[in-house]
C-alpha cells in the first residue's frame, strides 16, 4: 500500500464532478435562512425570529440553535408527532394574529410561500405587518411573478392568487434577490419539473439554468428577497 502517492485519476474526476455539481445546485430557502440567522447571531444572545405561515417548521430543521427563539404563526396546528423547532406557536391567520403583537418585537420576520396565496390587498397588509414587527431584517420567498397553481386535493388554500416579482418587491425596499428552484422554463406549479428527470438533456439544461439564475434571478421560478426594516417603504402608501 502506497502512502502519499498520487490520487487516482478516476477519484480526482469524481471529486471535480461533485464540486461542479455543488456549484450548479440551486440555492434553497434553507440556505438563505442559514445565511441570515448566522449573520445576525454573531453579536446577540437571543435572535427573535417570526415565521409567518411556517407550518410544521420543516425549513428550520437543523437550523435551530440556542441563540434563535422561533415563533411560528400558522392556521393549522401540526398533529403528527415530530420534533417541533418552534419555541412558541400562534394558531391563526396572520391577519388575526400579527395585529396583537407589539411593534419591533422580532429581529427577523420571514414569510415563505405565503404572499402568493393572498389577494393583492392582503399581500400589502402582510408586508406592512412584517415591517411593523421587525426591527432588523425581513425575508420573503415567493414564486417569481404570478405562477398558476390550482388547489391541491387536500388543501384548497394552496392555490396561487397573486404574483410578486422582483420589480414589485423592489419598490418596497427589498434588495439582495436570489433565484431558487431553477429556471422558469423547466419548472412549473408545486415546483415540479416540466420534463422528465430521466432525460440527460434535461439534467444538463437544468444545471445550466441553475447557473443562469445565480447571475440573473429574474429568470428563476422562485425568488427570495431581503430588506432592512428601516429601509422598507410602507406598502399601504405605495398602494395608494
Amino acid at each position: 500500500m502506497k502512502i502519499g502517492g498520487k490520487v487516482p485519476k478516476r477519484k480526482l474526476q469524481g471529486q471535480l464532478k461533485r464540486a461542479i455539481l455543488a456549484k450548479l445546485k440551486a440555492e434553497t430557502i434553507v440556505d438563505r435562512l442559514r445565511e441570515v440567522t448566522k449573520h445576525d447571531c454573531i453579536d446577540v444572545k437571543s435572535l427573535r425570529v417570526l415565521d409567518i405561515g411556517g407550518g410544521g417548521g420543516k425549513d428550520w430543521a437543523g437550523l435551530k440553535c440556542d441563540c434563535i427563539h422561533l415563533t411560528i404563526i400558522d392556521p393549522w396546528l401540526p398533529t403528527r408527532d415530530f420534533d417541533d423547532p418552534a419555541d412558541s406557536r400562534i394558531v391563526g391567520t396572520f391577519q388575526s394574529s400579527t395585529s396583537v403583537l407589539p411593534q419591533d418585537s422580532f429581529d427577523v420576520v420571514v414569510a415563505i410561500d405565503v404572499i402568493e396565496h393572498l389577494s393583492v390587498p392582503d399581500g400589502y397588509l402582510l408586508l406592512y405587518e412584517m415591517v411593523r414587527l421587525s426591527q432588523g431584517f425581513l425575508l420573503i420567498y415567493t414564486p417569481n411573478g404570478f405562477l398558476w397553481q390550482p388547489p391541491s386535493s387536500n388543501n384548497s388554500l394552496n392555490a396561487h392568487i397573486s404574483g410578486w416579482g422582483i420589480n414589485d418587491l423592489k419598490q418596497f425596499g427589498f434588495t439582495d434577490f436570489r433565484g431558487h428552484v431553477g429556471a422558469k422554463f423547466f419548472w412549473g406549479p408545486y415546483s415540479l419539473p416540466k420534463f422528465s428527470f430521466t432525460s440527460k438533456l434535461f439534467v444538463v439544461a437544468n444545471l445550466l439554468g441553475n447557473l443562469l439564475i445565480k447571475f440573473y434571478p429574474k429568470s428563476s421560478l422562485a425568488i427570495s428577497a431581503l430588506a432592512r426594516a428601516e429601509q422598507f417603504q410602507n406598502p399601504v402608501e405605495q398602494a395608494i
